[in-house]
């Protein structure tokens, strides 16, 4: 896959347009994609927080009674580590540096020091030549972003340099080029994430790497769709007693991609669509999601098994 279809480039174009006409909108829906993102990679590793709670601490800083404070680390972790990301946009990708992401790996460890550090390179860390290939091999590629983006996770993984933290230091990375190409940051449901890894998985074996490219197109496109659905939500005709998409999603801690999931899932319905073609749910949906996420998490049910439950 070496071009992008049609369709794409349309989608592409609407969202950056958007972003230009609107930069009030454009930078609230920056806000909810950094919320997003960081909240999605905490969960990824783990974490206890809800959206709700997470968008709590990030804005307010106040911990939240009762869950682990190590997951209080790792958003705060996550949010500097997007911080770092977006400051860095302005780096031309044939300029970086092995120190770049030596920050990048820092910046996805989870203890005390790498809060407090803020990201300071460890004076002790050897850089080794892979490294240096790798990095040379980065600057040199030409033509499409996603392209890539999706190789140089794969390659980075791959080397097996970051212990333990490869995969965590790859998700930063791929973001960082997908940015620099300017495309948002990546938006996924829990089930997308697990999905990501597992085709990650099947391509370090040498093994379906257009489905693990077909992929992270997939997550990009739903990522650009997740954006302009941001930025169009407030100009959508309201329906009486019906909510929109993101509105269902912010109401319950969750992202648009997974109210979408679950929609095509069957375990949500679309009630009505709006006059720009926008899904309505009935507001009854969010006891429903709620208690999707409910089931997930305390009696560790799958989407089948809620479904035949529900």
């Amino acid at each position: 896959m070496t071009t992008l279809a049609p369709e794409f480039q349309q989608l592409l174009g609407q969202y950056r347009g958007q972003l230009q006409q609107s930069p009030q909108q454009a930078t609230q829906t920056q806000t909810w994609f950094k919320q997003t993102f960081i909240y999605q990679s905490c969960a990824e590793i783990g974490g206890q927080l809800t959206r709700a709670e997470t968008d709590q601490l990030l804005e307010t800083g106040l911990a939240v009674g009762g869950k682990p404070l190590v997951d209080h680390f790792a958003v705060m972790v996550f949010a500097r580590a997007t911080e770092f990301l977006l400051q860095s946009v302005p780096l031309k990708r044939k300029n970086i540096s092995e120190d770049f992401l030596v920050k990048l790996d820092q910046y996805s460890v989870l203890n005390f020091e790498s809060v407090l550090s803020a990201g300071v390179i460890s004076a002790s860390f050897q850089v080794p030549y892979v490294l240096s290939e790798f990095v040379e091999w980065l600057r040199q590629q030409q033509g499409n972003e996603l392209k890539i983006a999706a190789e140089a996770y794969l390659r980075l993984v791959k080397l097996e340099i970051f212990p333990e933290k490869a995969r965590q230091t790859g998700w930063l990375l791929i973001n960082w080029l997908l940015l620099q190409a300017g495309y948002p940051l990546l938006v996924a449901s829990q089930e997308q994430l697990i999905e990501l890894q597992q085709r990650l998985d099947l391509a370090l074996q040498g093994r379906a790497w257009e489905k693990y490219e077909k992929f992270i197109y997939k997550l990009v496109e739903q990522s650009l769709q997740a954006g302009i659905e941001q930025m169009s939500a407030e100009q959508a005709a309201p329906v009486s007693g019906l909510i929109k998409i993101g509105q269902l999603a912010q109401a319950v801690g969750e992202s648009i991609p997974t109210i979408r999931h679950w929609t095509k899932f069957g375990l949500l319905q679309v009630s009505a669509h709006s006059p720009g073609g926008y899904q309505l749910y009935h507001r009854s949906a969010v006891q429903m999601a709620s208690k999707i996420r409910e089931l997930q998490r305390e009696k560790r049910l799958t989407l089948n098994e809620i479904k035949k439950t529900l």
